[in-house]
């Protein structure tokens, strides 16, 4: 019998080493599905020890250049991992910090402007609805139901479809794991972080980036970055990806940086 979980990360794992072996890497990973488990509510995740100490590991891999690009708010997903000498994207890309610790935003007054006035909107929309709750993340506000039941879904979908109708032009939708994040169309998307930061650490483009993630914000990166780059997806099979390929869960893509580091020490 094949083991899938060894054919999985071997695929993934040589594609990887190929390109290391070619030059410069930048190593991308999402946060929340990928790097820690999906909770309740954001502010319950945190990156442990282990997760810390393997992410060091890798980035003193000679030229592999790892990135944390996060829908998260930049602060917030600095504090959770909470690891010096890498790159991180805030907000889908909106928000960068390089890793000798300079910083970029990429959301314009105009783009904070039209965020306030899409968060009061979804703040009326809300209500008391059970459940449901808004998250302002700056130039990204999100939509949370996670928690709702069945009825206060339902009610909330009802209203979002009429105020849609009416919304604000230049906004944009982006659907999660159980949350709508509204932003302005101009500002960049998780492929536009990942090429920057990758220019930034000199790897040339898609040819030079590997990128993880779990749900269909990654999947935005995924097609953006074209076939160059090596993709992946964490989470059931049967969910579509245009990822390369497949990781189960959490465990399964530590246990493929575990194995990226002693490929290196070997």
């Amino acid at each position: 019998m094949v083991d899938t979980t060894l054919t999985r990360l071997d695929a993934v794992h040589e594609e990887i080493r190929a390109m290391m072996a070619q030059g410069s890497t930048l190593l991308g990973l999402d946060f929340d599905g990928t790097l820690v488990p999906i909770a309740e509510r954001p502010e319950q995740v945190w990156l442990d020890g282990e997760g810390r100490s393997l992410l060091e590991d890798v980035r003193d891999i000679p030229g592999v250049h790892v990135a944390v690009v996060s829908g998260r708010r930049l602060d917030d997903v600095l504090v959770r991992v909470g690891l010096d000498g890498i790159a991180y994207a805030g907000n889908h890309g909106a928000e960068l910090r390089f890793a000798d610790r300079q910083r970029r935003s990429l959301a314009t007054a105009r783009d904070r402007h039209l965020a306030r006035l899409v968060r009061t909107a979804l703040l009326r929309i809300v209500g008391d609805l059970p459940g449901v709750w808004v998250e302002d993340k700056g130039p990204v506000v999100a939509l949370h139901y996670r928690q709702a039941p069945p009825r206060s879904r339902a009610a909330l979908f009802a209203r979002l479809g009429s105020w849609r109708r009416a919304h604000p032009p230049g906004l944009r939708e982006r659907a999660g794991d159980e949350v709508i994040e509204f932003y302005p169309a101009s500002i960049p998307s998780k492929p536009d972080a990942l090429l920057m930061l990758a220019r930034e650490c000199g790897v040339p483009g898609p040819d030079g980036i590997v990128y993880v993630g779990d749900d269909e914000a990654d999947e935005e990166a995924f097609r953006g970055l074209g076939p160059g780059a090596v993709t992946a997806r964490v989470g059931p099979a049967d969910r579509y990806t245009a990822a390369r390929h497949r990781l189960l869960d959490v465990d399964e893509l530590r246990l493929l940086l575990h194995r990226l580091v002693l490929s290196h020490e070997a």
